[in-house]
């Protein structure tokens, strides 16, 4: 098996050690990986031939936090339509979607054309059917086509007999989740009927909209397929809970943990060096509930954790020194802070050559290094996770890439050809939040320098968001929101008439190709109008974006088949999971 891995990372340590554990050789010296990483051909055919002598275990049990953007609490609810966001997280082991992220195809053990490290987004070009085998896309209809013999695990608590998937059961939960609260016209308004047909789930719609992928193919985990007998005896409740997924949950204890056995009769494989297996190889998951971040610094640690996939930076340093068998990868975190500049109303941020000027006389590293350490400066309007339609910094065009190029005395030039020579004073509004004041402490020192006088401003949250969302701010807002996604975040911060388009952008080419790209059936020519217009939004300003923060992953070196994944769909690292085993030996020679 050749082991093809993209790079993406912005250093590497100990390369070998890292890929060799993933694979089945002991390990003991310190392990680092930033994103996925490219290994040398020779050291793939090692690899190899270490894979095929150990080759996978099957049995024991893994154990990680189940977590979403820091909360590792009890769920709210196991019924993802109730609209928590955080149920989604704890359905996933046992419940599936209809798509799902292809990790044995493109990523790093496959192809390496995409990491699999954001926790909310795989682009469309590297997305397989998982509870259906294909679909046809057409301008009014999006046909599924039900994969076979996959089968309902059952539940003796609600008296439901283990039996196979239907078309009528993923029609089912379908229009429950789009009558919703999660659901419904406002996420997908040109859906107009789901039925089932024979072995296949239509959806009828009234033109084409790009973000059917997202919103009933995987849909950030909200629409996952329950079967009628579930949401009959009451899918909140966890003793009812029945899926199709890789483990069958067994077990819930408020406040203490949930516990999950393999599912025997689970439909995925996986191919290991020509060979198929049955997945997954673990017999148990247990995913403890501790919401105290030094418990569970003290969990990994100790070895309590297998894995846990969000560490705070604060931390490495501590468990390089306490824990250096750990393996720790990093991937991008998905959200940025950026500085909305009002487009519409403000005395100088209408002129698009003040606004780049600003942009110019921001030093983007420097803010990175003081505020994000080892986060990617370049991750605006989109981001490398965001596939083909994302252009590298080194392609973008002269004029988009000046922009990254800290020149004040160019910027102080800039602004006196607008006729501003001595400067003005802007005002700039932070919320009362340490992460935000600091931003805004840098901005107005910065910006001094280039002769602009900043009034800081800060306000209460219940202020802050107002603004945000009435854009009556006088100049500038310190803002934070991002996704991969093309089709949500390009609509989200720039088309007119969106509330988190808060720099009040209007530009008439942008808002009509976007409309183009969102009606374009073609993925390839989709993502080639998004690229435009992530381009010309970057060139004009509108905002100035931040370095995207890093995230911190930790896994022990007795966790195999392992290449820096994170998450699969919907923030969920279940398929990782399911394709992971324990090299029980060596878990026992290193004293867990």
């Amino acid at each position: 098996m050749k082991i093809k891995i993209l790079w993406c990372g912005v250093s590497l340590l100990l390369v070998a050690a890292l890929v060799l554990a993933s694979c089945g050789a002991p390990v003991t010296e310190k392990k680092e990986v930033k994103g996925v990483v490219k290994e040398p051909e020779k050291k793939a055919e090692e690899v190899e031939e270490v894979v095929e002598e150990v080759g996978p275990q099957y049995g024991g049990r893994i154990t990680g936090l189940v977590h979403c953007r820091g909360n590792y609490g009890d769920p709210p609810s196991w019924d993802t339509c109730d609209g928590m966001w955080f149920s989604t997280m704890w359905v996933q082991p046992h419940l599936e979607t209809l798509l799902v992220g292809d990790l044995d195809k493109y990523g790093p053990r496959g192809t390496g054309e995409y990491p699999f490290q954001l926790h909310w987004y795989v682009p469309q070009e590297f997305i397989k059917g998982m509870l259906c085998e294909s679909w046809e896309v057409t301008p009014d209809k999006i046909v599924f086509h039900i994969r076979k013999k996959v089968n309902w695990t059952g539940n003796a608590n609600i008296g439901m007999e283990p039996r196979e998937l239907t078309a009528d059961d993923v029609a089912f939960s379908l229009n429950r989740f789009y009558d919703s609260p999660t659901g419904g016209p406002s996420i997908l308004s040109n859906v107009e009927s789901i039925y089932a047909e024979g072995d296949t789930v239509v959806v009828e719609t009234s033109g084409f909209n790009a973000n059917w992928v997202n919103f009933l193919g995987i849909a950030s985990g909200f629409a996952v397929i329950y079967p009628p007998e579930v949401v009959k005896a009451g899918a909140s409740e966890w003793k009812n809970q029945v899926g199709t997924g890789p483990f069958i949950l067994t077990d819930y204890v408020m406040g203490s943990q949930a516990t999950w056995k393999r599912n025997p009769y689970y439909w995925d494989t996986t191919t290991i060096n020509g060979k198929e297996y049955p997945l997954p190889f673990i017999d148990e998951f247990v995913a403890p509930i501790i919401p105290d971040v030094a418990t569970q610094i003290a969990a990994l640690r100790t070895g309590k954790l297998d894995y846990s996939l969000r560490v705070a930076i604060e931390y490495v340093d501590t468990l390089a020194t306490t824990s250096p068998d750990l393996i720790r990868v990093t991937g991008p975190l998905g959200e940025t802070r950026r500085l909305a500049l009002q487009t519409s109303t403000s005395e100088y941020f209408t002129n698009r050559d003040i606004r780049r000027a600003m942009m110019i006389g921001t030093d983007l590293e420097a803010i990175r290094d003081a505020l994000w350490p080892g986060g990617v400066i370049h991750a605006y309007p989109l981001m490398r996770e965001s596939g083909a339609a994302f252009t590298p910094l080194e392609e973008l065009p002269p004029e988009a890439r000046e922009l990254y190029d800290y020149n004040p005395e160019k910027a102080k030039q800039m602004l006196a050809d607008a006729g501003y020579p001595d400067g003005f004073e802007v005002e700039l509004v932070s919320q009362t939040v340490s992460i935000q004041m600091d931003l805004g402490a840098l901005i107005v020192d910065q910006w001094s320098r280039i002769g602009v006088t900043v009034d800081l401003k800060t306000v209460e949250a219940a202020v802050w968001s107002q603004l945000r969302t009435s854009h009556e701010y006088k100049d500038a807002l310190i803002v934070g929101n991002s996704s991969a996604d093309p089709a949500y975040i390009l609509k989200l911060i720039a088309m007119p008439g969106s509330f988190a388009n808060e720099a009040e952008y209007d530009d008439p080419y942008y808002t009509e190709n976007f409309k183009k790209a969102m009606a374009t059936i073609d993925l390839d020519e989709r993502n080639t109008i998004f690229e435009d217009l992530a381009v010309r939004l970057l060139s004009d300003v509108a905002y100035i974006s931040f370095a995207m923060p890093t995230v911190n992953a930790y896994c022990w070196p007795w966790l195999k088949n392992h290449y820096g994944e994170l998450a699969a769909w919907g923030m969920s690292e279940i398929p990782i999971l399911t394709r992971m085993w324990i090299d029980q030996d060596l878990k026992k020679e290193m004293g867990y």
